[in-house]
């Protein structure tokens, strides 16, 4: 997909007011300077989907079926905090992989999908279950209770291709992942627990 669509989406794209480390100045400024320097031009854009979730009808694509998130347990009333919404086996999609191949994992991955695609970014799309229930077996978490689906999503760059002009960009802290960027759905819930990050507006 060309940039600009991937630019007017994170444009349109409304960030959670309190997130500081992944906005949408920081993504569309490293973007921009990007696409300055004849990078990042083409782009993979891929539906994450849960076997677990409530069904959704998406036009032009069909039904999938949401990714369940549950929020942390204890914590701000107001604040439905995931921690993490993109998990290391998530990272592999959007790759291109031989048949039967098994794909790295850790910073070996990261350094593979550079080399596999070294000019491409890959934007994942979430549609968070609203209810995303915990497993029975956890006592950290609690379900998300958000009001209505909430849309996340993971902006992942390969190695800037001019690094000595390269700018500030967006780090998350991945299990099992060195280097990988651009990941985060925190927000504030507001009307009976809406979780703000991931709205369009």
């Amino acid at each position: 997909m060309p940039a600009e669509y991937i630019l007017r989406f994170l444009e349109d794209y409304e960030f959670d007011e309190d997130q500081r480390e992944m906005t949408r100045a920081l993504l569309t400024d490293y973007l921009k300077d990007e696409l300055q320097q004849d990078s990042l031009r083409k782009w993979r854009v891929v539906i994450m989907e849960g076997p677990n979730g409530e069904k959704l009808d998406l036009p032009g694509i069909g039904q999938i079926g949401t990714v369940v998130r549950s929020r942390l347990r204890n914590t701000d009333d107001d604040l439905a905090n995931i921690r993490i919404l993109t998990s290391a086996e998530d990272r592999i999609a959007g790759i291109d992989w031989e048949g039967g191949e098994t794909p790295p994992k850790g910073a070996d991955l990261v350094v593979e999908r550079s080399e596999r695609h070294p000019d491409e970014g890959i934007l994942r799309l979430y549609f968070l279950d609203r209810t995303s229930a915990p497993a029975a077996s956890a006592t950290t978490r609690v379900p998300l209770d958000a009001v209505g689906i909430v849309t996340g999503i993971s902006v992942d760059f390969p190695e800037s291709s001019t690094p000595d002009k390269a700018i500030g960009y967006v780090i998350a802290n991945v299990p099992g992942a060195s280097g990988h960027r651009g990941s985060r759905c925190s927000g504030r819930r507001r009307q009976g627990r809406r979780a703000r990050a991931g709205r369009r507006r």
